[in-house]
């Protein structure tokens, strides 16, 4: 039985982000609607707790520089 109102992740709208904190690169995909309300910090944020990197994540919170880029963003259709 299907899942009605679950949408299949592998077509919802992602756009793709390189995050660099000190000496940490991660390239990730994310849901394009959380992105769109979101800060760059908070992308940060999210980006780290999903990946488990608590030691980094601290470093951010406390102040350390960090660079998020918008690598790709989605051209799909709300879904």
């Amino acid at each position: 039985m299907k899942n009605e109102g679950v949408g299949n992740l592998s077509r919802r709208r992602k756009d793709r982000y390189r995050l660099k904190v000190g000496g940490l690169k991660i390239e990730i995909s994310l849901l394009s609607d959380f992105c769109e309300t979101s800060t760059d910090f908070q992308i940060a944020e999210e980006i780290l707790i999903i990946h488990r990197f608590w030691n980094t994540l601290e470093f951010l919170r406390g102040g350390e520089d960090f660079e998020l880029k918008l690598l790709r963003k989605s051209k799909g259709v709300k879904q």
